[in-house]
């Protein structure tokens, strides 16, 4: 299959097929990022793509209907293969790296999948370990790391595994587009024990989750209000959901097999399951990293008035708590006090 890549967008790096808009678009997007975080960015050489590219094909895209070959499959394969990462670099790093240095950092990353963040993280002197239940995107993150010329600590297993004596040794725990998979028992679990042994001064993360409480669903159904449902009717609807092919992955009748696969698909958060877990969330130090993109002028974050006042009617009506569990999704890191 024939894929166009846009070009290594590494700041810093110069090479052969770069066009000056090109590096117009590199320098705005990342001039916000300081020195030390710009020159530890590692690119990716064409070579490279076409062996992530190969690993994606054999390990990830398993499937049998030609996805790769739709304009949805092409999109996700780009972004596997160049713009997660870059979005990580531009965002997520420079976010967590103002709550902690990430150079030397300790981190666990709950569904590190193919390793895209984890890149983003170890490139910058993070230790990274790597949890996630699907052996073909572990797969594909080894490559990954091989590629990068990266290390970082892959196992193949459920967040609700992870020995208590690691997360105690850690800095951080990132549940990295994760929790939105999960069942409300891997949710519950997972969050009580990772928030029971991190040490004083360690943050439990969690990005890339939708909002239970958002009108519109933009992760799984691309449809209003589908996050609303209960999860017997969101069954039955989702075959009018014009994304393929979730609208015909998820087909009645109801069992069991079909609600964990319409949760593995994803179902959504919101702050009653951190409540449930953590306790109180009223004292505690929240940081949002769309609190921090708007903060940033540099990064012309766009955000609507219907969307904005959305997110007021919400803070005006629901528990006062920290702002973060408002947004539209989910990114936000809390304090261990």
């Amino acid at each position: 299959m024939s894929v166009e890549f846009a070009p290594n967008l590494a700041v810093g790096r110069t090479g052969s097929g770069y066009f000056d808009r090109d590096r117009i678009v590199s320098f705005l997007k990342y001039r916000h990022l300081s020195r030390r975080l710009r020159v530890r960015q590692r690119p990716l050489s064409p070579s490279g793509q076409e062996r992530l590219v190969a690993a994606l094909a054999t390990h990830y895209f398993r499937d049998p209907l030609g996805y790769r070959d739709t304009p949805a499959g092409r999109k996700d394969l780009h972004d596997h293969v160049i713009a997660r990462t870059h979005e990580d670099r531009r965002t997520v790093v420079p976010w967590l790296d103002t709550l902690f240095r990430l150079d030397g950092a300790k981190i666990i990353e709950i569904g590190c999948g193919t390793c895209c963040s984890t890149i983003a993280l170890a490139e910058q002197g993070a230790e990274v370990i790597g949890y996630d239940i699907d052996k073909g995107s572990l797969a594909v993150g080894d490559e990954r790391l091989s590629i990068y010329g990266l290390k970082a600590e892959l196992i193949n297993g459920n967040a609700t595994e992870i020995p208590a004596e690691r997360i105690a040794e850690v800095d951080a725990v990132i549940f990295f587009a994760a929790v939105e998979h999960m069942t409300l028992d891997e949710k519950l679990h997972s969050f009580s024990s990772v928030w029971r042994s991190l040490r004083s001064g360690a943050y439990l993360i969690v990005m890339d989750t939708p909002n239970r409480l958002w009108w519109f669903d933009s992760h799984t159904s691309l449809l209003p209000f589908y996050m609303w449902l209960p999860d017997d009717l969101a069954v039955h609807y989702s075959r009018l959901s014009p994304r393929v092919p979730f609208n015909e992955r998820v087909r009645p009748p109801i069992t069991a097999e079909t609600l964990l696969r319409l949760t593995r698909t994803g179902r959504a958060a919101s702050y009653h399951e951190f409540e449930l877990a953590l306790g109180s969330l009223s004292a505690l130090q929240v940081s949002s990293l769309n609190r921090w993109k708007r903060g940033n002028l540099l990064q012309f974050a766009k955000w609507f008035a219907f969307d904005r006042s959305f997110e007021r009617w919400l803070r005006r009506h629901g528990p006062r708590i920290d702002s973060a569990f408002y947004e539209p999704y989910l990114h936000l890191a809390i304090r261990k006090p």
